[in-house]
């Protein structure tokens, strides 16, 4: 009986400890993704700039500029560098009506950005011409006053 006992004790005491430290590892890896994960997303929330604002969901973002308009539909993540490049749309504004025929549509974007601390410069090109649409230096939380084409 003594004999069971100690051997009981030698396996269950080690394997239940076991069991605890497993669970809490577990636990500890799914937070660690967690933390991880949004670390390296852009910072959610209004980025500001001159003539230009980006509005950062966990699901992309939308940006406005005083003639154009775009979207990101991908969460925008960052490197280890700080640096990103996600895919979206552009539309170019054109001051006055639009005549029929000639709508300014919807073109594929490439946004590639690197974020430090709470500044960002975004570089916004057409992937097929890799003609860039801009550059431009953004703020968190800065408000931005956009000038839209009349």
């Amino acid at each position: 009986m003594i004999y069971t006992k100690a051997i009981f004790t030698a396996f269950a005491i080690p394997l239940m400890i076991a069991m605890f430290w497993q669970e809490g590892t577990c636990q500890q890896r799914k937070k660690t993704r967690e933390t991880t994960k949004k670390m390296n997303s852009v910072q959610q929330g209004r980025w500001g700039g001159r003539g230009v604002v980006l509005d950062v969901t966990d699901s992309g973002a939308s940006i406005e500029y005083d003639c154009s308009y775009g979207n990101i539909n991908e969460p925008i993540v960052l490197d280890r560098n700080n640096r990103f490049e996600v895919k979206g749309t552009h539309v170019t504004e054109r001051p006055g009506p639009v005549r029929i025929g000639r709508e300014d549509g919807e073109q594929p974007a490439i946004y590639v950005g690197h974020v430090e601390g709470e500044t960002m410069t975004l570089t916004v090109r057409f992937p097929d011409s890799k003609q860039i649409i801009g550059v431009h230096k953004l703020v968190y939380g800065k408000p931005a006053r956009i000038r839209k084409c009349l």
